[in-house]
Formats: C-alpha cells, structure tokens, sequence
C-alpha cells in the first residue's frame, strides 16, 4: 500500500472519528433539551451538600444533593451522576421539576451546556480537519 493510499485511509478514519464526535454533541444537545422540556416549574434549592465517597481503588467521588420546596413541601434531589472533581456550584442553583410530580427534578447544571461539549467539538474539529487535511492530499 502506497503511502498516498495510507494517507487516504487515515483521513477517512480521521473524518469517521469527527463525525462520531458531532453525533454525540447533537445527541447530547437533544437530550438535554428534552429533558428541559419535560419540567415545566422552576425553584431555587434552597440547601446544597456534597457527599463524598473514596473506594478502596481509585479516586475520591463527589456528588451533590439540592434541598428544595414546592409548596409546603420539602423534596430532595440526588443526581445519579458523581465526578471526581468537586466543581459544582455551592450557591443555590435552579431546580428543574415537573409540577404533576415535583419529585422528579433535575439541576440546572443537568439541563444547560458546560465544558464537555466544549470539548466535543474540540475533539470533532480536530479529528474532523486532520481527516480532511489527508484526504485533500
């Protein structure tokens, strides 16, 4: 195999790689808008904690539980997700909760963009541009 056929393999894998990365920023996108969608009230939590979990391998967890009231009632909301930075807001943020089951929330940070899908299309530009740059060659 030639090295211009090499350079046109790689290209097209480069281009693959990109393409799946874009798929997953427009998945992600979409699903979060979704999920926005499905809650239809908004409250201020109201109380914020940090649980903190370190396994006997690995590294330290770290997972918030959002405090809130929906009229006259106290509910508490635990994301399923944890992270091993401890990089979520300790100010009250904004509770997303279906009225008809208050119950089912999520957190603003679960609804809105952060730096991940910075990286997605970082991820995709690069792999995507790489496999173009071969494949112009």
């Amino acid at each position: 195999m030639s090295n211009l056929a090499k350079r046109k393999k790689a290209g097209k894998i480069f281009v693959g790689i990109g393409i799946f990365f874009v798929v997953i920023f427009v998945y992600s996108i979409i699903t979060r808008m979704m999920l926005k969608l499905e809650m239809d009230s908004t409250v201020e939590a109201y109380h914020v904690t940090i649980d903190s979990y370190k396994p006997r391998q690995g590294s330290r967890t770290y997972r918030p539980s959002y405090a809130y009231e929906v009229e006259g009632k106290n509910y508490i909301y635990t994301p399923s997700a944890s992270s091993t930075v401890k990089s979520y807001k300790m100010n009250d943020p904004t509770i997303y909760y279906d009225s008809s089951n208050p119950a089912h929330a999520v957190a603003e940070y679960e609804v809105g963009f952060d730096a991940g899908f910075i990286t997605l299309l970082i991820f995709a530009g690069v792999f995507g541009g790489l496999g173009i740059k071969f494949l112009k060659e």
